[in-house]
Order: C-alpha cells, then structure tokens, then sequence
C-alpha cells in the first residue's frame, strides 16, 4: 500500500495497532517525508498530563533528516520486535473467517511494513516513570526516572542517552517541560524508596549471607532491575542447597528484601494500591504468556523430551516466582487477596497456573518415560508382541499430548 492508501485506512490502522488518530497521521508523515514538521506539537498532544503512576515507552528515532523523540505510544522497534508484531498480526488475520474483516489487517499489516524500513536503522527504546516535580527557570519540570533501557542499535555511550535525550525542549500538554534522570539521581527532600527493616545479623561465620548483604549494597547503588533479577536468581540457587533451618529463614529475609527493591526499580509504590496492583496484572499476564510460549512454542517444536523438560522448568520456575512476588506486595501493600475480586484478579490465575504446571510436568513424564520404551522396543527383532506394545504406547502417547493441548 502506498502512503495515500494508508491515510484512507487509518481507521483500521488505529484499531488494530491501539495507536490514535494524532499518531497515526504524525507517523504516515513522517514516513512520507522523513520528518516532522512540528514534532513538539505530537509530543503535547499525546502527553496530555504526566501522571505518577503511568509508565512511559520512549522512542528516540535518528534518519537523514531528523531526529525524534516520542514518549506516551508504543510501537515496536527493531527486527525481532517487528516480527513478532507482523507474525501476530497476520496470525489474527488467518484466524478470520469474514473475508470483510479479513481485509481490515491489510492496512496495519503494511503500516507496520513501512515503519520496519523505516525506524530499523538508527533508535534508542527506554521505559520511564514520573519520578519528582520542580519549579525551575523554565517553568515546572517532571523528571523522568529510567525503568529500563531497551533496544538500542545507535552505537552512543550509555552515560550520554539521557544528555542526548535532554536536547529535546519537549513538554506535555500542561506546560511542564520532561526531563530525564538516572535512577540513582538524588535531589534533596525528595523521598524515593520505602525503608526495609534492616534483616538481623547472623553469626559472624556465615559468609554467604554477608555476601548476599554485600551485593543488596552494590545493587541498591546501581538500583537496576537487571541487578536484582540476578540477585533472585542466585538466592533461590543458594535456598535450594541450605539444610540449616535457621540460615534457610535467614536467607528467605534477604530474598524479601531483594525482592521489594527489585520491585521499587521497576518503578512500583509499595504504599500506592493502584501502583501495586498494575504491577499484580502485569505478573498475571506474564504467567500466562509464559504457559503460551511453553505450550504453543517450545513444546510443539521439540522432539527431545530432554528439552521439553528443560522448557517446562524455566515455566514452573516463573509460576512459582510470580506466586511469591504477589504474596509479598499484597502483605506490604496490605491488600488482602481473600477478597472475591482480589482473589478472582490475582490469587486465582496464579493458583491455576501451578496446577497446570504440575500437571504438565506429569504428562511430559509420562510422554518421556513411553518414548524411551518406544526406543528399546524399536531396537528388537522378531519378538512376539512388540508391534502391539509399541502401538499401545502410541495410544498412550496421543492421550498425553491431547490433554496437553486441553490446556
């Protein structure tokens, strides 16, 4: 489709892409003629207000004739971004049976098209979050703390993304200039992180858990998500090997800890109910979208059970990550998850998911145990019985992979 094509379908465009009309139009421009003509006109209008809560993809986009900064729209960046968003758009497409409605994914299908040769070559993606307000020379200024630095292809220092960013004399709807700070950023009488009651201190001969007080340290001067992820990783690796009842709590003190912090990275406020509970949402779907990837991606594409097994793990893993991240924002945030709401939102999704993943993990069991028996009965010869013992393990074979699928 051709530029003035896809102007006539916009309609389409914005429905299928979750992107308004204002957009829309600013992006076929720019397209169109590589450049904006009033790129601070778009960044107002689609930042009406900067709210506290909200959590902001930034778009910083370079070609021959100009350089874009958007913040308050997502669209994907990058090959494997746009892949997955054409694979999922044209995956909805087949699914349609209306040759009408069919028809309706053309014109988002080529948008995303034209934006893949056009925004692949040089950008910078980040996710911000309002972090504190002030009254400066130019008027009220929000700054912006960075979630979490993502696709980056523009080869530039990671210290100077933000200076470059900050070029950018950009402000929302209401006046007030956006500017953007590193997480770490201090300024004086503005509060960032809840206190954690410090954890007790152990015995003088435990070294591992120093160690793991050493690191929450370190990480808390970086204050990256990324840095603590690994720093769960690695408790939960150590709380698999301790026997010691006492070190065991000990060390489930630390993990909380290590947990919450993860969580204030991330740019949730632990004493905001609303913020707590997008974060719950966000964890929900993301158990979801994990059981979809094992199911509908590892599983159907991996002969060796070996591997399933491996997949499935990563998954259970997650569920049970995902269980305990719940658990402790509701206690911190004091949201009680009895509650039918509450439980029907969060507790419930979660509790299904770890029964699914039980029993997955005892179908891939048994689906492993009769293809190695498959395997040992392949290699005799002329023994009575073994063609239809092997057809009954293929029976046995189906009905596992039917209740697979039944999930």
């Amino acid at each position: 489709m051709t530029i003035e094509e896809l102007k006539k379908n916009q309609k389409a465009i914005v429905e299928k892409l979750g992107l308004n009309v204002l957009v829309v139009k600013a992006l076929l421009e720019l397209m169109d003629k590589g450049k904006l003509d009033k790129p601070a006109v778009l960044f107002k209008k689609t930042n009406t207000r900067i709210s506290e809560t909200e959590k902001y993809p930034v778009m910083y986009i370079e070609n021959s004739k100009q350089k874009n900064l958007f913040m308050g729209f997502h669209l994907p960046l990058g090959k494997v971004e746009i892949a997955e968003k054409l694979l999922d758009l044209r995956k909805e497409q087949d699914k349609t049976q209306n040759s009408k409605a069919k028809a309706i994914y053309d014109a988002p299908i080529a948008f995303i098209e034209k934006w893949k040769l056009f925004a692949i070559k040089s950008f910078i993606k980040i996710f911000v979050k309002f972090d504190y307000k002030e009254r400066g020379d130019e008027g009220k200024v929000a700054y912006m703390k960075v979630l979490k630095l993502g696709l980056k292809t523009k080869q530039v220092d990671k210290n100077k993304i933000l200076e470059m960013l900050n070029q950018f004399e950009y402000a929302s709807n209401n006046n007030v200039l956006v500017r953007f700070v590193k997480t770490n950023d201090v300024k004086k009488g503005v509060i960032r992180q809840m206190p954690i009651p410090p954890v007790e201190a152990p015995k003088e001969q435990d070294k591992l858990l120093m160690a793991f007080r050493n690191s929450i340290e370190k990480a808390k001067r970086s204050n990256l998500p990324e840095d603590w992820t690994t720093l769960l990783e690695q408790v939960n690796l150590e709380l698999t090997k301790l026997t010691n009842v006492d070190k065991k709590e000990a060390l489930k003190a630390i993990k909380k800890d290590i947990m919450l912090n993860n969580l204030k990275s991330l740019g949730v406020n632990l004493k905001d109910e609303a913020s707590v509970k997008a974060e719950m949402t966000v964890i929900v779907r993301a158990v979801e979208t994990a059981f979809e990837q094992f199911l509908r991606k590892d599983f159907p594409t991996m002969s060796d059970f070996l591997l399933v097994n491996k997949a499935h793990t990563q998954f259970y893993k997650k569920v049970i990550a995902a269980y305990e991240q719940i658990n402790t924002m509701a206690e911190v945030a004091k949201i009680d998850l009895r509650t039918p709401e509450n439980f029907e939102t969060f507790k419930e999704p979660i509790s299904i998911a770890l029964q699914k993943a039980s029993k997955t993990r005892n179908n891939l069991k048994k689906l492993a145990e009769n293809e190695a028996k498959i395997k040992r009965l392949a290699t005799m010869r002329d023994h009575k019985g073994v063609q239809e013992k092997m057809e009954e393990l293929f029976e046995e074979i189906k009905v596992n992979i039917k209740k697979l699928i039944a999930f």
